[in-house]
């Protein structure tokens, strides 16, 4: 009999404990403003032109990063609730691989600053480089790989990997966003 209380007591202490981590757990993995994401980043901040439509705004522009580039894209409800991050890499055959690298650096500042430095960003980083690993023999052996896309954060986010070959050179396309 008073095993079972034991056990009766181990139940509802688990049931207690698993509806406390429901209550806090996020609504979705995006951590951050687009104050928050960008506050370190003027260069970047300086290169994005804000445009609306549908009830959302976009913040959209394109950073040089030597002889490499980044188009950012950010989509939110307004500044304060961001909806999207897609940063698009593109490098030419003349491109050095300090400028693709530092282009790389930016990618993963703005979606640190989106996600913040947890294990959110270290569950897309991990996605990105599983999915490069994937596509870029594709693309070396003249094919076309298909754009990859994983939900997390409880089904409510997907990140998303394409490579494709651009007219002068290659596109990879890193995005993130609310369902």
């Amino acid at each position: 009999m008073k095993a079972a209380r034991i056990i009766v007591a181990f139940l509802t202490l688990a049931v207690w404990v698993s509806a406390q981590a429901a209550v806090e757990s996020p609504k979705h993995a995006f951590k951050h403003n687009l104050d928050q994401m960008l506050a370190e980043l003027p260069n970047v901040q300086s290169q994005l032109s804000e445009s609306g439509s549908d009830g959302l705004k976009r913040w959209s522009g394109t950073v040089q990063v030597g002889s490499a580039a980044a188009v950012v894209q950010i989509s939110g409800k307004d500044s304060s609730t961001i909806t999207g991050l897609t940063v698009i890499l593109l490098s030419t055959p003349s491109t050095s691989d300090a400028d693709y690298e530092r282009a790389e650096a930016l990618r993963d500042v703005l979606f640190q600053g989106l996600l913040g430095r947890g294990s959110a960003f270290s569950l897309v980083n991990d996605f990105f480089i599983d999915e490069l690993a994937r596509q870029q023999p594709i693309l070396l052996a003249g094919g076309k790989p298909k754009s990859a896309a994983k939900k997390i954060a409880k089904g409510t986010s997907e990140v998303r990997l394409e490579l494709a070959r651009a007219p002068q050179g290659l596109a990879a396309t890193y995005a993130m966003k609310l369902l």
